[in-house]
């Protein structure tokens, strides 16, 4: 893992406010193609377009072509659960906020078998205001220490697609007229799978469609389990009771990816390679964190601040190879004093 200016100490002068300041008037002057337009094009090229491509090559008779179509939907899927779903949570996707709320209900309720009333609150309402504060959004969400290493990053993450629906049931727990939304949505967007697969693809046999669905449902969930869990865990944690500036929180407890060719449109900038300018904006879409992101850089290194980066790769490797102390043991609490709070 790379550390910018990797100090113990912050300076006094460097805060949120100031830094927003430079930032507000990038964005005041950014056009609606900068601020939505561009991210509009990109998911509708990675998320939208493999659709009905994919499908149509899933119902050849060649193995290869079928194994290209599964690939288009399983990008399609990605896409869809990753950019798109993210971005229109945030309202960052559409100017419009009832569209973002239309496409996001679509997206999750629906077409994956996810839950906007217990996701959203989760992301948006602890995870990034808490971001790395023990016991709130320290991203314990993600751990399962009862799989062994390999089995959680390799593994178990295919078959979310058929975990996730009993996850929501879970946790609506009790709210029984948000349950009974949930099942019918879901159950709606699971034969809404199986007849484009069933009828449309012209496979006849049912485990034949279940195998096809889970396929390019489920493969590369493993890249969406990873991305959730590198750029938060084995960074600074701080206890509930810390008066912790949100610059320093943000700076400490997020990192960025490097660039990648396919993850940073079918996951977005503010997932991969912005994911700190996405904690410290929330509100920008995927290609204005991506524009502002010298800045932020260059503001929190001027400032003797921490800048976390890293490669998937490198991220990987050290999950792997640390995976006890980073997914089962309790993370160590970060005392402020390290910054001279």
């Amino acid at each position: 893992m790379t550390v910018s200016n990797d100090k113990t100490s912050t300076t006094k002068t460097a805060s949120f406010s100031e830094l927003q300041k430079i930032i507000s008037p990038i964005i005041r002057q950014s056009s609606w193609f900068d601020k939505h337009g561009i991210d509009q094009i990109v998911s509708f090229i990675w998320g939208i377009i493999p659709l009905p491509i994919g499908y149509y090559l899933i119902s050849s008779s060649s193995p290869l072509t079928i194994c290209i179509g599964l690939a288009l939907l399983s990008i399609s899927s990605i896409t869809i659960q990753s950019k798109i779903a993210h971005s229109t949570a945030h309202n960052s996707l559409f100017a419009n906020p009832s569209t973002n709320r239309f496409v996001v209900r679509f997206a999750m309720d629906y077409w994956l078998s996810n839950s906007v009333s217990v996701a959203l609150p989760g992301h948006i309402e602890i995870h990034h205001p808490y971001t790395n504060v023990f016991g709130l959004g320290d991203s314990n969400v993600w751990k399962a220490p009862y799989l062994g290493r390999t089995n959680y990053l390799f593994i178990a993450p295919v078959f979310l697609p058929i975990i996730i629906p009993f996850i929501m049931v879970h946790s609506l727990w009790g709210r029984w007229l948000e349950i009974t939304w949930l099942i019918v949505t879901n159950t709606l967007g699971i034969l809404t799978h199986y007849y484009i697969v069933h009828t449309l693809c012209g496979y006849n046999e049912m485990w034949k469609c279940i195998a096809i669905i889970l396929l390019y449902r489920g493969a590369l969930q493993p890249c969406y389990i990873h991305f959730n869990i590198f750029q938060h865990i084995g960074l600074p944690v701080y206890s509930q009771d810390a008066k912790i500036p949100r610059l320093l929180q943000m700076s400490t407890a997020c990192l960025n990816l490097h660039r990648h060719p396919v993850l940073d449109y079918t996951m977005g900038h503010s997932l991969i390679a912005c994911h700190v300018e996405h904690h410290l904006f929330p509100s920008l879409s995927d290609n204005m964190c991506l524009k502002v992101k010298p800045y932020v850089r260059k503001y929190l290194t001027d400032n003797n601040m921490r800048y976390n980066t890293d490669t998937y790769y490198s991220r990987l490797k050290h999950f792997y190879k640390n995976y006890e102390e980073l997914m089962v043991k309790l993370p160590p609490i970060t005392d402020l004093a390290l910054f001279g709070l």
